[in-house]
């Protein structure tokens, strides 16, 4: 008797320019080591630097061509068929709206992954119509309760969590109370933060362009240690249908 594939929700928290390097290092170890092609992610979450990075995938980036990518343009004229859900908060009335989504307002991808980057105090509201939109990382940095949403009656569902902002513990905090659902409904969660040496290689400030670089290359690299440790790999495989 075969068995059902898994579905796979891969959540790409916020982390500006860093969190983005983050995220091109340990995808490129996963695809990598694991065979796991983030592209074919059932659904991906993406909250603001997050949103560029799911944005790049559901275009047809492939992982090891991420770090190079990071400040491409995006497309403009069509969302990507394969489900992209990215959060941001609606200024006024307030509330989280996610892109994506049958309930929410339809845009651009690209323009969307602008909402949700607007980070107050760095980047302007953006207008869709008469609302205005800010950064979802503001609410959450990844809004990891979507993922008991993104796969219903799914026999088989991992979770894929890249979280940069993890390196500050509240954030870490948060995180798990996120994920305290998710697991209780019996879903699979592989969790992804900052070691010590990423969270060394990252600094205090997201927003420092200069550090991408090293940041991929050190996130990478934990991430290979991680997955060559005895049997992690191969249940990760299990977990993801590789």
């Amino acid at each position: 008797m075969s068995v059902e594939a898994p579905h796979v929700t891969l959540v790409l928290g916020a982390g500006g320019p860093v969190g983005k390097a983050f995220h091109a290092g340990v995808l490129r170890a996963l695809a990598e080591r694991c065979g796991w092609d983030p592209r074919a992610a059932t659904v991906i979450v993406g909250t603001s630097a997050g949103a560029h990075i799911g944005a790049l995938l559901r275009v047809g980036m492939p992982a090891h061509l991420l770090e190079q990518a990071l400040g491409e343009p995006l497309p403009t004229d069509h969302w990507p068929h394969r489900p992209l859900w990215i959060p941001a908060l609606r200024l006024g009335r307030g509330g989280r709206v996610v892109f994506g989504r049958a309930d929410a307002p339809i845009v651009d991808v690209a323009t969307a992954v602008r909402c949700s980057s607007a980070v107050p105090g760095v980047r302007p509201p953006v207008a869709v119509g008469e609302a205005r939109y800010i950064d979802g990382g503001v609410a959450s940095p990844t809004h990891a309760d979507l993922a008991l949403h993104a796969a219903p009656g799914a026999q088989r569902h991992t979770v894929v969590v890249l979280s940069p902002l993890s390196r500050f513990l509240p954030l870490r905090w948060l995180l798990r109370w996120e994920l305290r659902p998710v697991r209780r409904r019996g879903i699979d969660v592989v969790l992804f933060e900052p070691d010590r040496a990423i969270a060394r290689a990252m600094g205090w400030n997201p927003m420092d362009a200069r550090r991408a670089s090293a940041v991929a290359a050190v996130a990478y690299g934990a991430t290979m240690g991680r997955l060559l440790s005895d049997g992690v790999s191969s249940t990760l495989g299990q977990l993801l249908g590789t």
